[in-house]
């Protein structure tokens, strides 16, 4: 019996799988592109092995036809693998270089966090040098302050004092004023009589 076309020729099944040892790197587009082109070749091999099994009759013909159709969900799994980590390959790039990014932003603001580290140790021993002497200043203002509370109260006493002797001495100057004042007057009267 002869062999339908699409069987007699083997060579249109078969499907040499790319060497992928000594390509280069792909990029996410280009997977993409590979991919769809191997599923459209995986659906050719279905559709001419589909019309091999209807037209074969003969056992031989039977297996060549289950192991193409073998070949075929292979190669079809094998893409859909290669999409997989094409996609996985992709998303470590992208995370990959996020990272990178991020790895750098940390390292600089560390660097800067470092050097504002330094700048304040500075500041610290500066200030823990005015520290004594600024003790020393507060003390000797809190001794001044004793003193002159001490001053001022003594000061209000005496002020109190004289306050109150001089405001007597007015009060006596008045009445004084007005005794003198009503004697006086009743002098004139006399002598203009």
């Amino acid at each position: 019996a002869a062999r339908p076309a699409a069987v007699q020729d083997h060579r249109l099944l078969r499907l040499v799988p790319p060497d992928r040892s000594s390509a280069a790197p792909r990029s996410c587009a280009q997977s993409s592109a590979l991919r769809e082109a191997g599923t459209t070749a995986a659906m050719r091999v279905t559709g001419i092995a589909f019309l091999a099994t209807a037209q074969a009759s003969s056992p031989v013909d039977r297996v060549v036809t289950l192991l193409k159709d073998l070949r075929s969900k292979i190669e079809a799994d094998g893409n859909n693998e290669q999409r997989n980590y094409d996609d996985y390959a992709c998303w470590c790039e992208n995370t990959n270089a996020a990272k990178a990014k991020d790895i750098a932003d940390a390292n600089s603001h560390l660097e800067q966090l470092q050097n504002e580290i330094e700048s304040r140790k500075g500041q610290l021993g500066s200030l823990e040098a005015e520290l004594p002497q600024l003790r020393k200043n507060l003390a000797e203002s809190k001794k001044s302050k004793a003193s002159a509370e001490a001053m001022r109260a003594k000061q209000t006493e005496e002020y109190t004092e004289t306050k109150g002797e001089l405001e007597q001495g007015i009060a006596a100057l008045h009445r004084a004023t007005n005794a003198l004042s009503g004697a006086g007057m009743n002098m004139e009267l006399a002598s203009l009589l």
